[in-house]
This record gives C-alpha cells, structure tokens and sequence, in this order.
C-alpha cells in the first residue's frame, strides 16, 4: 500500500484504494442526505393542505349530520308537545316554548327527587 519511509513527504501518490473508499463515501453519505432529508417546503404545504381539507370535509360532515339529528329529536319533541297539549295544527314558536316551559317545568322537581334521592 504505503511505501515505506518518507515518501508522502516526497510527494508520494495517495493510494487508489483510498480514494475509491473516499469516493464511495461520499456517495453514501449523499444517498443517505436524500433518503433522510426534511421534505421540501412544497410537499409540506401540500401535506398540510390535504390534512386541512380531510378535516375541514370531516368537520362539515359531523356538522350536517348533528344539525339532521337536532331536527329529528326536535320534530319527536314538537309532536310529544303537540300529543299532550292535544293541539292538532302546527304551533308558532312563541306558542311552542310556552308549552315547553310548562312541560320542563313540570318535569324539572321530578329531576331534582332523582339527583336528590
């Protein structure tokens, strides 16, 4: 490999081994740079930009579906008021939470006997 004495000092030539090793290594580390960088700011932006329209889909999503079931447990809540008023026809509104402040009146101490006993 080396020659034996003095010959870097000569300006001996650096064996072929060693700059193929040193090649080689470099190499490597610019493979492993590339494998295991930061992404770039666009794949980020767009990472975030698919994350935000899966959750803002997600969000509108359960936001449609508790407005439906407000209106259905709304519309059982109007017909029970309608079946113990014995009123037929559709109710106002200010007519509607007169009767549901009577019927939670009504049903307000029976609540607090059970929290209480």
């Amino acid at each position: 490999m080396w020659k034996k004495t003095g010959d870097r000092a000569k300006g001996g030539n650096i064996p072929k081994e060693v700059i193929a090793g040193m090649v080689i290594g470099g190499l490597a580390g610019v493979a492993a740079i590339l494998i295991f960088a930061f992404p770039s700011e666009k794949m980020r932006q767009a990472r975030m930009r698919f994350k935000s329209n899966k959750l803002r889909t997600k969000a509108a999503y359960l936001a449609k579906d508790a407005v439906a079931k407000f209106r259905a447990d709304t519309r059982d809540l109007m017909a029970g008021v309608r079946e113990k008023t014995g009123l037929k026809m559709p109710l106002g509104r200010d007519k509607l939470g007169y009767y549901l402040n009577r019927i939670s009146a009504t049903h307000e101490p029976v609540k607090m006997m059970v929290r209480v006993g």
